[in-house]
């Protein structure tokens, strides 16, 4: 089974990333090596190892790299002004 692994135009983490990287973890569980799920998978080992010694899903890396908004510290005048 080959898969491409890509992003969204909006520079988010696409369907297919996901599912290819919830594959890497379930074939980790049923005990296979690191090259035979990319091998499987279409993908290059590195890649493999990069998921499975990271522990965490791009998902769970952008949240962490995620910035506060410059409008955070006005967050209460907008919600009032809003309110009317």
């Amino acid at each position: 089974m080959n898969v491409m692994v890509k992003f969204s135009e909006q520079g988010g983490i696409a369907m297919k990333t996901m599912e290819v990287i919830m594959d890497i973890f379930a074939l980790r569980r049923q005990g296979f090596s690191f090259r035979s799920i990319a091998h499987k998978l279409g993908i290059h080992r590195d890649t493999v190892k990069k998921y499975l010694l990271d522990g965490r899903t791009p998902v769970d890396q952008q949240r962490k790299n995620h910035k506060e908004s410059i409008l955070a510290p006005f967050k209460q005048t907008i919600e009032d002004y809003a309110r009317g």
